[in-house]
């Protein structure tokens, strides 16, 4: 049973500490790590969980002490390779990067078990060491294209990526033709219509909806949303309505300068589909034709059990006089045989 202070120590330096009544308010962190405690007081166990862990600090023998008493656990760290990936602009003492200047990206790892591949990627490039190394690099010319690149690692427990390094190559603007001008939705749908362009700083865009013959107004952001992520430029119309239809423009332009490209969409919206059922009445018609159907069966079978009837009681007073549609026939005998 647990009673007394507990410590847990790692190269006889303290990392945890925890006292009655062992709960998260009472348990302390000296170092900087990431952990989770877990303490069965009735059964005499305490467990500390520790995450994120990097070989170099924390492999090796670990002391968990309680009162007088010690045990020790060695830690053997077979975790994922841990990545740092940095991208520099070679000679160069600023952010602003130019097509053709020289760029060094850097992966370095650390891992407790060796590497078998290190791959740098992104905006159609790559580059990959299937050697064991701890670190890689790939130099690159910068084109007006390049913005995302990454970096990952594997080694035998898996493999671990790094954050994205972002490249913004300054070049001169350049929007690309729309690929489809005409986008159609249906009401109460969302619609994105989306402009793609090359440059570096991001251009200033301006959505605009066609009033009239040939002026356009700015657009409010009631139920639109416009957008810029690395190369594209939206605007995606929520909910949208009959009254949304028309002709919309993005003009799209150097921040500070007047000259701007236009892109042009069309906006059909088709009315909202219902079921027939609602529509034209289908389910009512269906049960209008089942009672008819009904009513008439019942008709029959009336008109039968009183044919039955009248026919015995002609029978029983002889010859008699039948009517069957417009035909009669005369002197219809029934003969009773004496049993």
């Amino acid at each position: 049973m647990i009673t007394q202070e507990v410590e847990w120590l790692h190269e006889n330096i303290s990392f945890f500490t925890c006292s009655k009544p062992y709960g998260a308010g009472i348990c302390h962190k000296n170092k900087t790590v990431d952990h989770s405690y877990d303490f069965n007081i009735e059964k005499g166990i305490t467990q500390v969980k520790i995450q994120s862990v990097n070989r170099n600090d924390y492999d090796g023998t670990w002391e968990c002490k309680h009162g007088s008493d010690s045990g020790e656990i060695a830690i053997n760290v077979t975790s994922k390779p841990i990545v740092t990936f940095t991208g520099i602009a070679e000679n160069k003492k600023n952010t602003h990067i130019r097509v053709d200047d020289d760029v060094k990206f850097e992966c370095k790892v650390t891992s407790g078990q060796p590497v078998q591949k290190i791959t740098i990627w992104g905006s159609g490039r790559e580059s990959s060491s299937n050697e064991s190394t701890s670190n890689h690099t790939l130099s690159i010319k910068a084109r007006c294209s390049d913005h995302e690149f990454r970096c990952e690692a594997s080694n035998d427990y898996g493999s671990a990526e790094s954050q994205m390094v972002t490249l913004n190559v300054s070049c001169p603007l350049e929007v690309k033709a729309v690929d489809e001008t005409t986008v159609v939705t249906n009401v109460g749908s969302n619609a994105t219509l989306v402009v793609r362009f090359v440059g570096y700083p991001e251009p200033k865009i301006v959505w605009k909806r066609k009033i009239g013959e040939m002026d356009y107004k700015t657009m409010n952001n009631y139920r639109n949303t416009p957008k810029i992520f690395h190369n594209n430029a939206t605007l995606t119309i929520h909910n949208v309505h009959m009254e949304d239809s028309g002709v919309y423009a993005a003009e799209v332009g150097e921040n500070g300068s007047t000259i701007t490209t236009q892109r042009l969409f069309t906006l059909v919206v088709n009315e909202k589909i219902t079921s027939l059922t609602n529509d034209c009445g289908c389910e009512s018609i269906g049960i209008g034709i089942g009672i008819g159907i009904a009513v008439t069966l019942v008709l029959v079978a009336v008109m039968l059990s009183v044919t039955w009837i009248v026919l015995r009681w002609r029978k029983s007073k002889g010859p008699a006089n039948i009517v069957v549609g417009q035909e009669e026939y005369e002197n219809v005998e029934y003969t009773k045989e004496k049993s």
